[in-house]
This record gives C-alpha cells, sequence and structure tokens, in this order.
C-alpha cells in the first residue's frame, strides 16, 4: 500500500509540474521531430519545475525557437500569448545539448527573466553579479541532465527511450569531468604562485578568463555558451549524436525523479575539492567574473560546487524565484547579493504554505550557500524585518556562523511547528 501511495505521490508531482511549451520548427529548422523534441523538453522542464512550487507560485508557458548564435531567454514575453521565447541552437538528435541548453535558459525564467521581474532591476540591469546567476543556471542544467538520467530509467517519456538514460548521465559527467580538472588545475597554478610568492608583484596563474570567455549575445535578452559554434563542446555532443527511435507510448506510470545516490553526491563534493580552497580560487576570479559574467570556465567550476547543495536541498530552485526581486546596486557585492536573497526569501515563507512546511529545509540550503562562499550570514533579526518576529531575537547570541542565520529563520521555523501541532 505504502509503494502504490508513493507512486501516485509523485505522478501528482510531475502533473503539478507540468508547464505549457510550443515549439516552432517551421521547414524542419530543428532538423528532427517537433514532437520528440517537446516530449524531451517537458522532461527536462519537470526536473526542476517539480521542486518550485508551480501550483502555488505559477510559471509562464515556454515557446522554443531556433537561435542561431547562441541559446538565449527574451526578456520580453509574446504579445500573443505572454510565453516566455527560448531560443535554442541546438539541431537534428543532440538530446543532451537540448536537455542542457533549455534546462539552462529555465532557470533563467525562473529568476525572473520576464518583463516582470526586469522591472525589479531596472537600477542594474547589468549587474556585477549576474556571474552568479549564470553559474545557477549551468548547475540547473548538470541538475537537469542528471536527474533525467535517474528518471528515464524508471519513467522515460516513451519507454523505448530508456536506454538512453546513461548517455543523458554520461553528458551531465563529461561536463563535470571537464570543470574539476580545470579547477584542479587553477589551484595547481594558484598553489605554484603562492610558494614562489608575491615579491615580482605579478597576478597568478588561477585566472581563466583569458582562454576561456564567451560573450552576451546581442543585447536583447540572456544568451550563453554551448551554442553551435563551439567546436570543443560540439565534438563532445557528438558522442550523444543516436536519438532515440520512433515514439511509443509509455504502459504504465512508473516513480519519477528518484533521489540521487548520496555516496555519488559526497564523491561529487570531495572531487571539487569544496571548501577553503574554493574561496581561494573565487578570490583570484572573481574580479574577472564581475566583469564578465559568462566566462564559462568559471561558471561551470561554481556550476559544479553549487550542484551538491541544490541535490541535497532541491527546495533551491523555488528559492531562485527570490533571486531577483530587490533592486541592488550594480556594484553591490556578493555578500549583499545574498543576503538580499535570503531577506527576500524569509519574508515569503510565514505568507507561503510550501515555503512554511519547508522552513528547516530553507535553512539549511541557505547555510550552505554562505559556507560554500565563505560569506558571513546576515545581521540577526530587528524591526526592519518586513514579516512579523514570534519572539524577540536580538539578544540572542551563537558561537557559529549558522546560529545568526538561526536567527533569521527562527519565527518561520516556530510557526511551522505551531502550525503542525
Amino acid at each position: 500500500m505504502e509503494s502504490i501511495e508513493l507512486v501516485l505521490n509523485e505522478c501528482k508531482q510531475r502533473e503539478a509540474a507540468t508547464v505549457r511549451i510550443s515549439i516552432d520548427n517551421t521547414a524542419n529548422v530543428f532538423r528532427a521531430s517537433a514532437a520528440n523534441i517537446l516530449a524531451l523538453l517537458r522532461s527536462a522542464a519537470r526536473e526542476i519545475l517539480v521542486h518550485a512550487a508551480v501550483q502555488e507560485f505559477g510559471f509562464p508557458a515556454v515557446h522554443v525557437y531556433a537561435a542561431e548564435n547562441s541559446p538565449i531567454t527574451l526578456f520580453k514575453p509574446r504579445e500573443q500569448d505572454g510565453a516566455t521565447e527560448v531560443g535554442l541552437t541546438s539541431r537534428e538528435t543532440y538530446w543532451g545539448q537540448y536537455s542542457f541548453q533549455f534546462a539552462h535558459e529555465l532557470c533563467h525564467t525562473l529568476v525572473g527573466h520576464t518583463d516582470a521581474g526586469l522591472r525589479g532591476r531596472l537600477a542594474h540591469s547589468v549587474s556585477c553579479n549576474d556571474w552568479f546567476e549564470e553559474s545557477l543556471c549551468e548547475m540547473a542544467s548538470l541538475f537537469t541532465l542528471r536527474a533525467m538520467g535517474r528518471t528515464w530509467q524508471v519513467s522515460a517519456p516513451y519507454s523505448n527511450w530508456t536506454d538512453f538514460a546513461p548517455h543523458l548521465t554520461a553528458y551531465a559527467a563529461q561536463r563535470i569531468d571537464t570543470a574539476t580538472s580545470l579547477y584542479s588545475t587553477a589551484l595547481e597554478h594558484l598553489g605554484e604562485h603562492q610558494r614562489a610568492g608575491s615579491a615580482d608583484g605579478g597576478d597568478g596563474d588561477g585566472d581563466l578568463s583569458a582562454q576561456h570567455n564567451h560573450d552576451h549575445g546581442d543585447g536583447h535578452g540572456h544568451s550563453h555558451g554551448e551554442g553551435q559554434g563551439r567546436g570543443q563542446r560540439k565534438a563532445q555532443a557528438r558522442v550523444l549524436r543516436a536519438g532515440p527511435p520512433p515514439m511509443s507510448p509509455l504502459a504504465s506510470p512508473l516513480p519519477f525523479n528518484p533521489a540521487p545516490n548520496q555516496q555519488d553526491t559526497e564523491t561529487m563534493l570531495s572531487a571539487v575539492q569544496h571548501g577553503t580552497l574554493f574561496a581561494t580560487w573565487l578570490e583570484e576570479n572573481l574580479d574577472n567574473m564581475r566583469d564578465n559574467s559568462c566566462i564559462r570556465a568559471c561558471n561551470d567550476i561554481v556550476a559544479v560546487h553549487l550542484l551538491p547543495i541544490f541535490e541535497a536541498h532541491p527546495i533551491g530552485f523555488l528559492l531562485l524565484r527570490f533571486l531577483n526581486t530587490s533592486s541592488l546596486p550594480a556594484d553591490c557585492s556578493l555578500t549583499t547579493r545574498l543576503h538580499a536573497w535570503i531577506a527576500d526569501a524569509s519574508a515569503r515563507i510565514l505568507s507561503s504554505p510550501t515555503l512554511m512546511a519547508k522552513s528547516a529545509e530553507i535553512f539549511l540550503f541557505f547555510n550552505a550557500i554562505l559556507t560554500l562562499f565563505n560569506i558571513p550570514p546576515p545581521p540577526a533579526p530587528d524591526s526592519s524585518l518586513r514579516h512579523p518576529s514570534l519572539v524577540d531575537l536580538t539578544s540572542w547570541s551563537l558561537p557559529h556562523s549558522a546560529g545568526t542565520l538561526l536567527l533569521v529563520f527562527l519565527p518561520c521555523l516556530l510557526a511551522s511547528i505551531v502550525k503542525r501541532a
């Protein structure tokens, strides 16, 4: 009985995460079946949106068209139906690349790359912290590929697509391996520079901006790498050339979105040398990333560090809705950016049943994010908070960094406990 209820619950989650996706395949511009592409993109979308409380917070319809230079999410919705327009450069049956590109652009949509989201950012249409959003979107692509690889083993969009699951997982692994290799090399160069001393006043060799740069596109939307012109990644994508055979219906619903293996996640954390080494690498590369948000090598390295956090706490995808809700100075620090995100999210918890039920996980998620970037928690709550405090917390003091962050969320945690009681 318990297993049947689990399957039914997962199927309900999957249905709740459904978003309307349309595609313009006029003149077969994608050189692949529109029906197959749509099935693939819907599968990719569900892996993220199942965590984003679509029923409570909504999500716009998405219209996909063939872009020429690089994938892009347009700021302005389509006039006829309000759909967010997403351009993809993948063609033919590069299913791994379609999934990667679409998940990246879907993440941009989630954080508000529509007119409404743009209005909240008019004061800083180009921010020094846009690299963080780009890295989150790269992470979303890796998350989606790995999740699809697990889901398709038991519940592919069509039963004869099941055998393609390992290719999706392999595509993600390949990109993770490339990023971790670049990261390890950068750390080695940083170590050599530090051992040699800084008497000559030279810069460290951990800077990845020179060889791995990518521009922003035409300025009318938001573009990113993984385009058709990138020879190395295009060659890698050819490994996934063989697409699924013609469609056939799935006989019966099966479990959706199995959780990632905990040992696998811990191994990934070890592989990217999570902790103080990352803070050292970030310090070396931060100025360049603030100047250019789309240094893909840097975005990928940050993404690989973010990935285990989102796999452990997928509530993060729901919290991305509040990433850009504050208008901040274009040159604000990452600390200010993250503190504003935490404040905006915590202000919404008491008014949201979904967030209230997950307030403890939200605390753990933000604590992991702050720890990764070696950023202190925001100040303890006071009368400036936009939501009412249930108890007076201003006199509390805890010895570790998580303590002060806990003070921010304690009213929400207490409210959640009271509600359940």
